[in-house]
């Protein structure tokens, strides 16, 4: 949530940090951060969790959700991302390719109603390991998207499992699942991709 009305959106500053704001509107927000502290904080945080994100993708240390702008940032700096678009609903088949580096679950999201308050947690869970939950994950309004990063060298070692994701909308009168996804992953078993 932005602290001022007036501020730009979390989405609004990762799309201007990706470099995908079109010029006016990158212009209008610029010249907002020179006037406001509280943004340019929040834009400074973001420039160093994303620029962390980076460093962490490369070392084989990160998994866990980002936004659509970091990851297209991610793949502009020449990290090759494999992605994997999943409906609510869907188990899409995947598997890591030699030269991917880290693999993207692209969670389609759009369409959820969600109050004022409300957040969306997420809990995921790979094969038999314990669920991981990841309370108020960004989910970008923009695209429309959440975004769940997996290194690929990881991902590559795992024999034939089930990848699940449930989207929780966390509310003042509760908790309900708003949304579930899956990945079925084989280990690849072909020649190295053309990509």
């Amino acid at each position: 949530m932005s602290p001022d009305p007036r501020c730009p959106s979390w989405d609004d500053l990762s799309d201007w940090w990706a470099g995908d704001l079109p010029p006016a509107e990158r212009d209008v927000l610029e010249e907002h951060l020179l006037a406001c502290e509280a943004c340019a904080a929040r834009a400074a945080r973001l420039a160093d969790l994303a620029g962390g994100v980076a460093a962490l993708a490369r070392s084989g240390a990160v998994t866990g959700p980002t936004t659509a702008g970091v990851l297209a940032r991610l793949e502009r700096d020449g990290l090759r991302v494999h992605r994997y678009a999943i409906a609510a609903g869907q188990v899409v088949p995947c598997s890591v390719w030699p030269e991917d580096e880290v693999m993207a679950a692209v969670l389609d999201v759009r369409g959820l109603a969600a109050g004022e308050e409300d957040r969306f947690d997420l809990l995921a869970s790979v094969g038999e390991d314990p669920p991981v939950r990841v309370d108020d994950v960004p989910l970008d309004r923009t695209t429309g998207t959440l975004v769940w990063l997996s290194v690929a060298a990881r991902e590559r070692r795992r024999s034939a499992t089930r990848v699940s994701f449930r989207l929780i909308r966390v509310a003042a009168d509760g908790e309900s699942v708003v949304g579930e996804y899956g990945l079925a992953h084989e280990p690849w078993a072909g020649p190295a991709s053309p990509r």
